[in-house]
């Protein structure tokens, strides 16, 4: 059973559990920044990603042609590997990648508005990073058997702005609690607000889609979700900064995302 309950819960407000009504598919395609097509893809055959930031005002569509894509790789079987520069479909709706091991992998990508396209630090210009937790199969029926870890699940990335889980994401089950640390250039975030959407695997009701708002975080960026049901979660932490040359300015919104998959099993 994976459960971390030494923080001091104490001095959090209580957990806000809410159901509402609507279509999985579409809530979590219209919400996370980057949409895989499976989570749990074949060794060495080509997958898509659906790229779904948010349209600047004046702006048609950004898609993978025009977004500042300036991090995409993939951690697997101890090797990590760019898919930079991409392949993008002719429609620059979707871009292509494969993983040639299988095992549990890491997919990561920094991704930012057109307006942060082209410049030498273009990566610490990105607006959103996200990290897909694959569990990726093996081609082969005969092939040896896949990993059953990956330490860089657990591992930073050195994203602009990340969530760290503190246990492995693909050993999760229902009953479990899930730690996580926040961090944005490096630092870590207190009192930071960690939130999660979860889609209940095929067959099952697939109208609702559970909103969890976990305790913020503390003065380690540490805060845990109770992982309340088997599923596709996507789990969110949002940071706002107010720029230094116009302290009266919008903040600038930075939005990390860790994508993962738990399985039907016993309940804790």
């Amino acid at each position: 059973m994976i459960r971390f309950r030494n923080y001091p819960k104490h001095r959090w407000p209580p957990l806000v559990v809410a159901v509402v009504a609507l279509a999985a598919h579409g809530a979590l395609a219209a919400d996370p920044a980057v949409v895989p097509a499976t989570l749990h893809p074949t060794a060495g055959v080509p997958t898509t990603l659906e790229l779904n930031l948010p349209v600047a005002a004046g702006r048609e569509r950004t898609g993978w042609d025009t977004a500042n894509v300036a991090q995409f790789f993939v951690r697997s079987a101890g090797v990590q590997k760019s898919f930079l520069p991409l392949n993008v479909a002719p429609d620059a709706k979707q871009a292509t990648y494969s993983v040639e091991k299988p095992g549990p992998a890491l997919l990561c990508l920094g991704v930012g508005p057109p307006e942060t396209r082209g410049h030498s630090d273009s990566w610490q210009r990105v607006t959103h990073c996200v990290k897909i937790v694959l569990q990726v199969r093996p081609k082969d029926a005969d092939q040896a058997p896949a990993p059953t870890s990956n330490a860089g699940l657990i591992a930073k990335t050195g994203q602009k702005i990340e969530i760290l889980p503190l246990v492995d994401p693909t050993r999760v089950r229902k009953g479990d609690d899930l730690p996580l640390r926040v961090y944005y250039e490096g630092g870590k975030v207190e009192g930071g607000r960690v939130t999660a959407t979860v889609a209940p695997p095929a067959g099952e009701d697939d109208t609702k889609v559970e909103v969890s708002a976990a305790r913020p975080t503390d003065a380690e960026g540490t805060t845990w979700l109770p992982i309340t049901q088997a599923g596709t979660w996507v789990v969110r932490f949002v940071h706002e900064v107010k720029g230094d040359s116009n302290p009266e300015a919008a903040p600038q919104r930075y939005v990390a995302e860790l994508v993962f998959d738990v399985a039907e099993g016993v309940e804790r």
